[in-house]
């Protein structure tokens, strides 16, 4: 995901069992928000969570307290987390503030995962109505559309053919209904060319267990190899 401040983005990336929430400028009280907006939509699903730090040029004590926060929420719904160690300006933070001992702090990415190289995963998240809320880099890549062109716009209508609508209404039913669907799908990327999809979508609730969404997470089904699919 891009959230556009001046000077900050925030990007959401997954790979098998890790979420992968990376900001990247200034870190404060102006730009927390967009990384909770992040957030909520990954914490709630049992997989592991990194906090990538190392694009941050700048972290306040708006920062700290999110990571403190994002500690707390772990330990209470269950799912672990990472932070990947950020530069020198956002370790002396840490540092000064005492919490180091708080975090697993790993360098790289690649030390939380038994694969060589972890394929980096589409993120879509469309609210209750299927419009698109969050498209990372990745889903660019694959699917052709920007970010900026997929923002607001019905998800089907950038990916679904019209002969396959209905099948993929009946998919998103089944997501509000039972929580969950995963599977293969065709998909058309920008320019017509279709491609098999393998992707999981899940119902995001907030803390009040009310749905606000589906998230998806998807790659080629060529594109996949042992121990790389979505799940």
């Amino acid at each position: 995901m891009a959230v556009h401040w001046p000077q900050f983005r925030c990007e959401l990336g997954y790979r098998r069992d890790l979420w992968i929430v990376r900001p990247f400028g200034e870190l404060d009280i102006a730009t927390v928000p967009q990384v909770r907006r992040s957030l909520r939509w990954v914490r709630r699903h049992g997989a592991a969570v990194a906090l990538d730090l190392r694009g941050l040029t700048f972290m306040d004590s708006s920062g700290l307290h999110l990571a403190i926060e994002l500690r707390a929420l772990a330990e209470r719904d269950g799912f672990d987390l990472f932070v990947v160690r950020g530069g020198r300006v956002v370790q002396r933070v840490l540092a000064l503030a005492g919490v180091e001992a708080l975090f697993t702090i790993v360098d790289t990415l690649e030390e939380l995962s038994a694969q060589a190289a972890p394929l980096e995963h589409a993120v879509i998240a469309v609210d209750m109505h299927g419009r698109v809320e969050l498209w990372n880099a990745t889903a660019e890549l694959l699917y052709g559309w920007s970010e900026r062109e997929a923002l607001g716009r019905p998800v089907l209508d950038l990916l679904v053919a019209p002969h396959d609508q209905e099948l993929g209404e009946e998919i998103a039913e089944t997501v509000r209904t039972q929580g969950v669907w995963e599977g293969d799908f065709v998909v058309y990327r920008r320019d017509g060319t279709p491609v098999i999809s393998r992707a999981r979508d899940t119902l995001v609730e907030d803390d009040a267990g009310n749905p606000i969404g589906v998230i998806s997470v998807s790659l080629p089904a060529a594109e996949l190899c042992e121990g790389s699919q979505p799940g």
